[in-house]
């Protein structure tokens, strides 16, 4: 019977229903189902079938409570029997539910399942379940209609050479590109997702599901738009999705946020706590552009070590002081690497004066 149910939770109750259990129906609710059976003890690792008296008493208590006005939607189970000698075992499977949060009188009474654990959900975890209610399990629909094709070759690119230096030792950068677009829901057999199509799809294929997909950054003189003589001086082009709206975006607002005010980016920068092997691809750098090699070179390494490509990408990605030479192109034998405004910056500010 274990191997057959694969447990989630288990109580042995004498007659009456444990408070926790709807803990755990709120915990299996809210993640991703479970086994919850009545009339087994556990002690470490070993179970003992204990049974329970008046199965049908409890039965109905349980599924009552599930249809009443306990919790806050109706919860399905699926109900199994089982008998062992006279000891009688109840076993309720309890499915991931569609309109989570599933709590039980009060929305503080959110659980969410750890390990073999019932944990009280966060107020951040809670919000996660409804934004995902609203949205989330459409995001993980595959669009129909659509293909492999319907991804944009650049994004998808430009998106694994960032993860790739992000965290060189996670597992996905070994997978095949077909491997990495199923594992990460982008593809769900031969369809995209709504999600994974918005991250990386081409624009045409987007619009055919989101007829006004649009991210607008406008850039207007003044403090409102009222007092604006001009209706913008910038706005962003139309970009192929998310990803190349990301990167749209982020730069010219951190470019701007940075000249506004420069005091409070030096504070900023002080507070970077850079690392030994940052402040030596900064140094190396200060004469100009530098290929990977050649800074493997200035540091003295023979190899690209995953610390060297963490701190690259951090400060890249992360603390923009250093910029690719072609952006556009990132994995290109050409490439290089050269110091920000900020990271020309900081040199002058901070390295020159050995702080």
């Amino acid at each position: 019977m274990i191997g057959k149910l694969k447990i989630g939770s288990i109580y042995s109750p004498q007659g009456e229903l444990p408070k926790s259990v709807w803990e755990t129906v709120s915990a299996f609710a809210n993640t991703n189902g479970g086994w919850l059976v009545l009339g087994v003890s556990q002690t470490g690792s070993n179970y003992e079938i204990t049974g329970v008296g008046n199965t049908e008493k409890l039965e109905q208590d349980f599924l009552g409570t599930l249809r009443g006005a306990k919790f806050n939607v109706f919860v399905p189970t699926r109900q199994e029997y089982f008998d062992f000698d006279r000891r009688k075992v109840l076993a309720f499977y309890i499915p991931p539910h569609a309109q989570k949060p599933v709590y039980f009188n009060t929305r503080s009474n959110t659980y969410i399942r750890r390990g073999s654990a019932d944990q009280k959900a966060t107020a951040a975890e809670i919000d996660d379940m409804l934004r995902d209610r609203a949205f989330g399990t459409r995001s993980s629909t595959v669009a129909p209609g659509s293909s492999r094709g319907a991804i944009y070759a650049p994004s998808l690119e430009r998106y694994r050479d960032y993860m790739a230096r992000f965290n060189p030792d996670a597992g996905y950068n070994r997978f095949s590109e077909v491997e990495f677009l199923q594992k990460l829901r982008i593809l769900d057999g031969e369809g995209c997702t709504y999600a994974g199509l918005l991250m990386l799809g081409k624009r045409e294929a987007i619009e055919k599901y989101f007829p006004d997909f649009r991210i607008d950054l406008l850039e207007i003189p003044g403090t409102s738009y009222t007092d604006s003589q001009q209706r913008y001086t910038y706005r962003l082009e139309e970009q192929e999705n998310l990803w190349e709206y990301y990167f749209g975006c982020f730069p010219r607002l951190k470019q701007k946020i940075e000249a506004h005010d420069e005091a409070h980016d030096e504070a900023h920068d002080e507070a970077h706590d850079l690392t030994p092997t940052e402040i030596a691809i900064l140094e190396a750098c200060r004469g100009g552009a530098q290929s990977a090699n050649e800074l493997l070179t200035a540091l003295g390494y023979t190899m690209r070590t995953g610390n060297f490509k963490k701190a690259l990408a951090r400060l890249c990605e992360d603390l923009g002081l250093m910029e690719p030479t072609l952006p556009d192109s990132l994995r290109s034998k050409r490439q290089k690497y050269r110091l920000s405004t900020k990271g020309r910056t900081l040199v002058r500010r901070k390295l020159t004066e050995g702080t």
